[in-house]
Formats: C-alpha cells, sequence, structure tokens
C-alpha cells in the first residue's frame, strides 16, 4: 500500500486531495508527500543526471561590449579585463538566455540550444 502515491510516476498526495481529513492528519500526509517526492528526485538524478543550460561565451566572437553583463538578471557576468571578454559564473548562471539575446554578435550562446540540437528536434517532431 502506498496511499501518497497517484497512478503517474512521481506525483504524490496529501490532505484534502486524498479526500476528507482532519487538519493534523493532512499535515502528516503532506510531509509524507514531500517526502516521498525528495525520496523520487534523488532517485531520478542518481539514474540520469540533468545537464543544466548555462549560457556560454564564444570568446573570438566576443567585442567586449558589456551587454550581456548588464542583461543578466543573476549577475552571473563579469568582464575579463585582461581578455577583455565576457565569462560566465556558472555556479550562478539560471540558463535564462538574456544574454543571449542581448549579444549583438552571437558570442553568448545558451549551451544545449545550438542549432543542430534544435533543428533535431524539429526533424524528430515532424517524423512522429
Amino acid at each position: 500500500m502506498r496511499p501518497l502515491n497517484l497512478d503517474s510516476p512521481g506525483i504524490f498526495a496529501g490532505g484534502s486531495a486524498l479526500g476528507p481529513c482532519f487538519v493534523e492528519e493532512a499535515i502528516t500526509q503532506g510531509r509524507g508527500a514531500a517526502a516521498q517526492a525528495a525520496i523520487y528526485l534523488e532517485r531520478q538524478a542518481r539514474e540520469r543526471p540533468m545537464v543544466k543550460t548555462i549560457a556560454i561565451v564564444n570568446e573570438r566572437l566576443c567585442s567586449g561590449c558589456e551587454l550581456c553583463i548588464n542583461a543578466c538578471p543573476y549577475h552571473a557576468r563579469i568582464m575579463d579585463e585582461e581578455f577583455r571578454v565576457a565569462r560566465v559564473i556558472e555556479s550562478l548562471c539560471a540558463g535564462c538566455g538574456a544574454c543571449a539575446m542581448a549579444c549583438p554578435n552571437g558570442a553568448s550562446r545558451q549551451r544545449l540550444f545550438e542549432m543542430q540540437s534544435i533543428l533535431e528536434v524539429i526533424d524528430t517532431a515532424l517524423w512522429q
């Protein structure tokens, strides 16, 4: 018996989503559902680690205009004064793409969003 699990894997419920119950029961079920979700996510991360979609900079195309630095809402961009190119602080980058949109030279790009990858996804969608 798994009273908090629903039919789909990775979806858990508790409290009034399962039926009428007292507040104490709802709190306990909510905690249990949260624990089950954490266990499920941890197992999924072990089985297939997620690749973080972060920004990258092509240093040959970067002109040092600092537009990407100003556009980044997470302050994940800095200017390398020695080489006069933008750098990405990977631990701060959330992969929002604002820097890639602001870059006039196309030097800033999102990892995993290269043109070849996008065309492969489109081809796969069209052939199914």
